[in-house]
């Protein structure tokens, strides 16, 4: 009973999806704006004064984001705990594909630190999908609860999005501004992490801004039956 878009496939053969609110009266998953998130505004985390405070965890992987506090209450109440008319609940139609917080440096100068993601979508305009194992977040690793996270800047990127270039026709444009794990840099003083523009674009900004909204994102596990066309007025439907 949520509209999703599709992200990609993943590794192992699942479909990742974000979260785009809820169905129409008539089950369309045509929605823009506030719609599309489970918060219109947050932070992304709280404490901003270390580098590691971009990290969707942090303190060696001990303390949860502020995001991913929100993001796994909302996981709790609205998939885990909630049920298929077989009296499943619907966490199982889930694969615990990971997450990246690309936390790689590209560059440091004193207490400066440019992150990868920066690197990749700022200076070059080159997205890529690898992460490296310290950086992935799964079930399976206990860096997560759940198998829930947010979309890195460089998958945005693969479907249509760019750095300071407006665009308001592709496919993950909402007309909000939302946050996404992939980390910009640290200044020296707060860090800051990269968001997707109300106009589409991508910008960055700091990790306790309390202006952006929250879209989960979750991996469909492969060989999931599905019904329906994938487009607005057709949406695919997971059957149970």
């Amino acid at each position: 009973n949520f509209c999703w878009k599709i992200v990609r496939t993943t590794e192992t053969g699942g479909v990742r999806i974000i979260y785009n609110g809820s169905p129409t009266i008539d089950n369309k998953c045509n929605n823009i704006g506030t719609a599309t998130q489970i918060e219109e505004t947050s932070t992304y985390n709280d404490s901003y004064d270390q580098a590691q405070h971009v990290g969707y965890k942090y303190d060696n992987d001990t303390k949860d984001s502020t995001i991913k506090q929100k993001i796994d209450s909302w996981y709790e109440e609205n998939i885990k705990n909630k049920k298929d008319s077989k009296g499943v609940s619907y966490s199982t139609y889930l694969d615990d594909s990971f997450f990246c917080n690309d936390k790689s440096i590209s560059r440091q100068v004193e207490d400066e630190i440019l992150y990868g993601p920066r690197h990749r979508n700022y200076d070059n305009r080159a997205p890529s999908l690898e992460c490296a194992e310290e950086d992935k977040y799964t079930v399976a690793n206990k860096k997560l609860k759940y198998p829930v996270g947010l979309i890195t800047i460089d998958e945005a990127a693969y479907a249509g999005g760019v750095y300071n270039t407006v665009n308001t026709t592709y496919y993950l444009y909402t007309n909000r501004w939302y946050w996404t794990m992939s980390p910009y840099h640290f200044n020296g003083s707060e860090a800051v992490i990269w968001f997707v523009n109300s106009s589409g674009d991508f910008n960055r900004n700091f990790v306790n801004y309390t202006k952006y909204g929250v879209r989960p994102v979750v991996n469909l596990a492969s060989k999931k039956l599905v019904s329906g066309a994938g487009t607005n007025n057709n949406p695919y439907v997971v059957v149970e």
